[in-house]
């Protein structure tokens, strides 16, 4: 397998896949039980020349490298990791009712469930601050297993430094088209009372931030308003993929 390819699997992951991106997929392979579902895509397949097959479990496993397959693994060409222009964002304000910015999210389970909350809600747009050189990459197998299809409605948008990235967008034409917004469980705003009193014309983009540090100081400092989600006080937070569900329901709902 080459450098550029990913195989994924979950039943509801290629199922959606075949169904939205057939032309994604590079090779099949399927179980005898899940076989009568991936009649169709194979037809395609084979006219494109491409493999396809069905596998004991025990070589799917193999293939997939994990039991949790659900019966069928695909392989994939990796996304690239993909730098949104000004240009592009530009057409955000018109589109998009919200966005999401994840600073320093860690974590392929957590950004698989945070992409599939956004697909059920209609969320498109959601920036990621790269990993390091040397890191271990986002784009993995859990993502899209987790992400149980949402993968095939949600762009990923990658940016190098997030707080640069939001600089430059401050300091543009498109600066009055965009509230950025800091989730923080120390800030002074309800996200019930943000939504009342702030929203109006401009597309919150929402920041959260690392599973452990939270959103970097370069970063909270960007933001013009900060809200929280309240809470017992208990725990100090949420996971960050519910603190993400619960916003993005909060700030789209009617």
């Amino acid at each position: 397998m080459s450098q550029n390819e990913l195989t994924i699997c979950g039943l509801n992951t290629v199922e959606t896949l075949v169904r939205i991106h057939p032309e994604h997929i590079l090779r099949l392979f399927f179980t005898k039980e899940t076989a009568p579902r991936f009649g169709q895509v194979c037809q395609i397949l084979a006219k494109q020349k491409k493999v396809y097959r069905l596998v004991p479990e025990d070589e799917l496993e193999r293939l997939s490298k994990t039991p949790h397959h659900g019966g069928v693994a695909a392989v994939i060409t990796t996304t690239p990791l993909r730098n949104p222009s000004l240009e592009l964002v530009s057409t955000w304000s018109s589109t998009q009712k919200l966005i999401l910015a994840l600073d320093g999210v860690s974590n392929s389970h957590n950004l698989g469930a945070i992409v599939r909350s956004a697909a059920f809600l209609g969320i498109q747009i959601i920036l990621v601050q790269a990993p390091p050189k040397n890191s271990d990459s986002l784009l993995t197998p859990t993502l899209w297993r987790i992400a149980e299809g949402g993968m095939e409605f949600v762009q990923l948008w990658f940016v190098s430094k997030l707080d640069q990235w939001l600089q430059q967008l401050k300091t543009s034409e498109l600066a009055s088209h965009f509230l950025i917004v800091a989730a923080d469980q120390n800030a002074p705003i309800p996200i019930q009372k943000f939504k009342r009193e702030k929203i109006k014309t401009r597309v919150p983009l929402v920041i959260l931030g690392n599973e452990e540090r939270g959103i970097s100081k370069a970063v909270h400092r960007l933001a013009e308003t900060h809200i929280l989600i309240p809470g017992t006080k208990r725990i100090d937070s949420l996971n960050v993929a519910h603190a993400a569900s619960i916003i993005m329901w909060e700030l789209t709902k009617a």
